[in-house]
């Protein structure tokens, strides 16, 4: 990608997330609380307009990507040993 970005990090790689992601979206247009609100409880309501990218990680088959379920086609790297759990195959993401 020509704008590559990270999620569970921060100060240049140095902090790491430590707990669990279910999914990622990323969409190029700021959504509305509402559907904010949705896309927790009824995200299949939720316009797909200016969707860039989403990863259910829950659905991976690997843990080395979570390939791309917007259409988009932009694979995720999965990178310092993430786990698939068993409950909803949930990414557990290490420090």
């Amino acid at each position: 990608s020509a704008n590559p970005f990270t999620i569970s990090s921060r100060g240049g790689g140095s902090q790491f997330f430590d707990g669990l992601i279910n999914e990622v979206r990323v969409y190029n247009r700021a959504l509305s609380s509402r559907e904010v609100f949705l896309l927790r409880w009824a995200p299949w309501t939720v316009s797909r307009t200016g969707l860039v990218g989403y990863w259910p990680l829950r659905q991976i088959t690997q843990v080395t990507e979570a390939w791309d379920h917007s259409g988009n086609k932009n694979i995720g790297k999965l990178i310092n040993g993430p786990t698939v759990g068993r409950s909803n195959q949930i990414i557990k993401v290490r420090r």
